[in-house]
């Protein structure tokens, strides 16, 4: 089911994929995009010819474990996953890459992890910061595309590095249905936090088209007299379709 409001926000390129020989630019489409149920343990197998051959010479160990489903974007979590392993690459001549993926109380984590030469402490703390980057020839995009990709599928990224390596933990959210609820003065939607959903209630409208501005939803629970009809023109005001 494709959520029922696609926010517009701005242009994201994801840049570095390297795909047999021919390095390939992603434009990523300038709205939030659908986010369904995926995979991470198929998805890895699925690119696990195209991330062994992007990682040459370094090793790849696969170990994913099956996990829950998440709530994502294939092309998004493709392009994360990718993006991870070049950057990987990047930070040693011959090495060993580690994927790995285990469930979290709120969904699924997918690691990678090297035995690179690591960041410092200075380093770690703009690792996110565009145009940064230690290395002479590169735009310093990589990881913060990442970070980006990852938010606009409402996930998140963590980093652990040492001189022993580096471990780029990304967090995705179970694949449970997401419901928007505005109540109106008097209603009780209480009942909905109890049912195996993703809910997120406000208090009146403009809480919710704040909430709209970030998030998709699968479904938009409103009491229609609270402004009901107006409500519904301003939402559908936020996409393009």
């Amino acid at each position: 089911m494709e959520p029922i409001i696609i926010i517009s926000v701005m242009t994201l390129i994801i840049s570095g994929i390297a795909a047999a020989i021919n390095i390939r630019f992603f434009r990523i489409k300038n709205k939030k995009p659908d986010t369904t149920e995926h995979s991470i343990i198929d998805t890895v197998q699925k690119l696990a010819p195209t991330i062994t051959h992007l990682a040459k010479p370094c090793n790849v160990v696969f170990d994913c474990s099956d996990t829950k489903p998440i709530r994502c974007n294939q092309q998004y979590l493709e392009l994360i996953l990718l993006n991870l392993i070049s950057n990987s690459k990047k930070s040693m001549v011959n090495g060993t890459i580690t994927i790995k993926s285990r469930d979290t109380e709120n969904g699924a984590e997918l690691i990678v992890s090297d035995n690179g030469s690591g960041m410092t402490d200075n380093v770690q703390r703009r690792a996110f910061e565009p145009f940064f980057s230690t290395e002479k020839h590169s735009n310093g995009i990589g990881l913060t595309m990442i970070k980006e990709a990852v938010s606009r599928v409402d996930g998140s990224i963590s980093i652990i590095s040492d001189e022993g390596g580096t471990t780029v933990t990304i967090n995705f959210e179970e694949a449970l249905k997401k419901i928007l609820v505005i109540e109106g003065n008097g209603d009780d939607f209480s009942t909905i936090r109890q049912m195996n959903v993703l809910a997120d209630i406000c208090k009146d409208s403009k809480s919710a088209m704040k909430q709209l501005e970030s998030r998709t939803y699968d479904a938009i629970i409103l009491n229609f007299g609270m402004n009901g009809a107006s409500l519904v023109n301003d939402i559908r005001s936020l996409g393009d379709e």
